[in-house]
Protein backbone atom coordinates (compact mmCIF):
# COMPACT_ATOMS: atom_id res chain seq x y z
CA UNK A 1 0.00 0.00 0.00
CA UNK A 2 1.47 3.42 -1.10
CA UNK A 3 1.78 5.94 1.77
CA UNK A 4 -1.53 7.76 0.48
CA UNK A 5 -3.53 4.51 0.66
CA UNK A 6 -3.07 4.13 4.02
CA UNK A 7 -3.76 8.10 4.60
CA UNK A 8 -7.19 7.98 2.89
CA UNK A 9 -7.66 4.69 4.77
CA UNK A 10 -7.22 6.22 8.30
CA UNK A 11 -9.44 9.25 7.03
CA UNK A 12 -12.05 7.09 6.21
CA UNK A 13 -11.98 5.15 9.39
CA UNK A 14 -11.96 8.00 11.67
CA UNK A 15 -15.16 9.17 10.00
CA UNK A 16 -17.21 6.60 10.16
CA UNK A 17 -15.92 6.30 13.95
CA UNK A 18 -16.84 9.57 14.40
CA UNK A 19 -20.16 9.39 12.54
CA UNK A 20 -21.07 6.53 14.33
CA UNK A 21 -21.12 8.05 17.98
CA UNK A 22 -23.24 10.66 16.87
CA UNK A 23 -26.68 7.98 17.28
CA UNK A 24 -28.69 8.95 20.56
CA UNK A 25 -31.77 6.91 21.17
CA UNK A 26 -34.98 7.39 19.65
CA UNK A 27 -38.44 7.19 21.40
CA UNK A 28 -41.84 6.34 19.71
CA UNK A 29 -44.39 7.18 22.59
CA UNK A 30 -48.04 9.24 23.17
CA UNK A 31 -46.66 11.92 24.66
CA UNK A 32 -43.73 13.30 27.11
CA UNK A 33 -41.13 16.34 27.43
CA UNK A 34 -37.52 16.73 27.76
CA UNK A 35 -36.43 19.95 29.91
CA UNK A 36 -32.88 21.04 30.90
CA UNK A 37 -31.14 24.09 33.06
CA UNK A 38 -28.11 24.49 34.48
CA UNK A 39 -28.50 21.94 37.43
CA UNK A 40 -29.50 19.51 34.90
CA UNK A 41 -31.93 17.83 32.55
CA UNK A 42 -34.86 15.42 32.81
CA UNK A 43 -36.81 13.55 29.71
CA UNK A 44 -40.38 11.68 30.36
CA UNK A 45 -42.12 9.80 28.07
CA UNK A 46 -45.86 9.17 28.67
CA UNK A 47 -47.20 5.55 27.30
CA UNK A 48 -44.07 3.53 27.18
CA UNK A 49 -45.30 -0.23 25.98
CA UNK A 50 -42.68 -1.89 27.67
CA UNK A 51 -41.01 -0.67 31.05
CA UNK A 52 -39.97 -3.15 33.77
CA UNK A 53 -37.33 -4.08 36.17
CA UNK A 54 -36.46 -7.99 36.53
CA UNK A 55 -34.50 -9.23 39.49
CA UNK A 56 -32.54 -12.98 40.72
CA UNK A 57 -30.28 -13.08 43.65
CA UNK A 58 -28.05 -10.24 43.22
CA UNK A 59 -28.67 -9.56 39.42
CA UNK A 60 -31.09 -6.51 38.22
CA UNK A 61 -32.36 -5.88 34.36
CA UNK A 62 -33.77 -3.02 34.25
CA UNK A 63 -35.66 -2.21 30.71
CA UNK A 64 -37.94 0.74 29.11
CA UNK A 65 -37.17 3.27 26.55
CA UNK A 66 -35.63 5.91 28.90
CA UNK A 67 -32.76 3.72 29.69
CA UNK A 68 -29.90 6.00 28.74
CA UNK A 69 -26.98 4.63 30.28
CA UNK A 70 -25.82 1.16 31.59
CA UNK A 71 -25.66 0.89 35.08
CA UNK A 72 -24.53 -2.21 36.52
CA UNK A 73 -25.20 -3.06 40.80
CA UNK A 74 -24.37 -6.18 42.15
CA UNK A 75 -24.45 -7.44 45.70
CA UNK A 76 -21.22 -7.31 47.11
CA UNK A 77 -20.67 -9.65 49.65
CA UNK A 78 -17.10 -10.19 51.09
CA UNK A 79 -16.81 -14.01 50.98
CA UNK A 80 -15.21 -14.18 54.82
CA UNK A 81 -18.02 -12.71 56.20
CA UNK A 82 -21.12 -14.01 57.21
CA UNK A 83 -23.87 -12.08 57.59
CA UNK A 84 -27.67 -11.83 56.55
CA UNK A 85 -28.53 -8.84 55.13
CA UNK A 86 -32.01 -7.89 53.54
CA UNK A 87 -33.59 -4.67 52.73
CA UNK A 88 -37.50 -4.47 52.29
CA UNK A 89 -39.82 -3.32 50.86
CA UNK A 90 -38.55 -2.67 47.46
CA UNK A 91 -39.88 -0.70 45.52
CA UNK A 92 -41.18 1.72 48.19
CA UNK A 93 -42.79 4.68 48.50
CA UNK A 94 -42.25 6.04 52.50
CA UNK A 95 -39.20 3.60 53.93
CA UNK A 96 -37.12 0.76 53.63
CA UNK A 97 -35.94 -1.51 56.69
CA UNK A 98 -32.41 -3.12 56.91
CA UNK A 99 -32.25 -6.17 58.45
CA UNK A 100 -29.24 -7.74 59.53
CA UNK A 101 -27.67 -10.72 61.89
CA UNK A 102 -25.99 -8.15 63.87
CA UNK A 103 -25.53 -4.72 63.50
CA UNK A 104 -21.63 -4.02 65.10
CA UNK A 105 -19.92 -1.80 63.32
CA UNK A 106 -22.30 -1.88 60.61
CA UNK A 107 -23.05 1.86 58.62
CA UNK A 108 -25.59 2.61 56.03
CA UNK A 109 -24.76 5.21 53.24
CA UNK A 110 -27.93 6.16 50.83
CA UNK A 111 -26.78 8.20 47.77
CA UNK A 112 -28.20 9.15 44.75
CA UNK A 113 -28.39 7.42 41.58
CA UNK A 114 -25.94 10.07 40.29
CA UNK A 115 -23.55 9.25 43.74
CA UNK A 116 -24.79 12.47 46.14
CA UNK A 117 -24.33 11.25 49.38
CA UNK A 118 -27.82 11.76 50.58
CA UNK A 119 -28.22 10.07 54.08
CA UNK A 120 -26.14 7.84 56.24
CA UNK A 121 -25.40 6.61 59.70
CA UNK A 122 -24.98 3.35 62.21
CA UNK A 123 -26.74 0.63 62.44
CA UNK A 124 -28.40 0.46 66.13
CA UNK A 125 -30.43 -1.66 66.12
CA UNK A 126 -30.89 -5.50 63.42
CA UNK A 127 -33.56 -3.76 61.51
CA UNK A 128 -32.95 -0.47 60.79
CA UNK A 129 -36.03 2.55 59.25
CA UNK A 130 -34.93 4.77 57.16
CA UNK A 131 -37.53 7.27 55.96
CA UNK A 132 -37.46 8.20 52.36
CA UNK A 133 -40.68 10.78 52.28
CA UNK A 134 -38.53 13.79 52.02
CA UNK A 135 -36.49 12.34 48.67
CA UNK A 136 -38.29 12.37 45.16
CA UNK A 137 -39.68 9.51 43.54
CA UNK A 138 -36.37 7.83 41.83
CA UNK A 139 -33.75 5.00 42.18
CA UNK A 140 -31.43 5.61 44.95
CA UNK A 141 -27.75 3.07 46.34
CA UNK A 142 -27.97 1.84 49.43
CA UNK A 143 -24.36 0.77 50.64
CA UNK A 144 -24.01 -1.25 53.95
CA UNK A 145 -20.39 -1.07 55.77
CA UNK A 146 -18.67 -2.45 57.76
CA UNK A 147 -15.33 -1.22 58.92
CA UNK A 148 -14.70 0.68 55.78
CA UNK A 149 -15.25 -2.73 53.87
CA UNK A 150 -18.20 -2.36 51.73
CA UNK A 151 -20.40 -5.90 52.18
CA UNK A 152 -23.30 -4.46 50.04
CA UNK A 153 -24.97 -2.50 47.65
CA UNK A 154 -28.46 -2.42 47.24
CA UNK A 155 -30.70 -0.59 44.19
CA UNK A 156 -33.51 1.46 45.94
CA UNK A 157 -36.65 2.58 43.78
CA UNK A 158 -38.86 5.00 45.97
CA UNK A 159 -41.86 5.46 43.83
Amino acid sequence: MTKITKTLLLVILLLLASISQTKSQEVICSGGDYFKNNEGSVSFTIGEPVSDYFAVDKYWLTQGFQQSTLAIITNNKEEDKEISLSVFPNPTYDFIIISADYCDGLKYQLYSFNGNLLQQGDMVLTETKLTLSKFPPAIYVLRIIDNLDILSTYKIIKQ
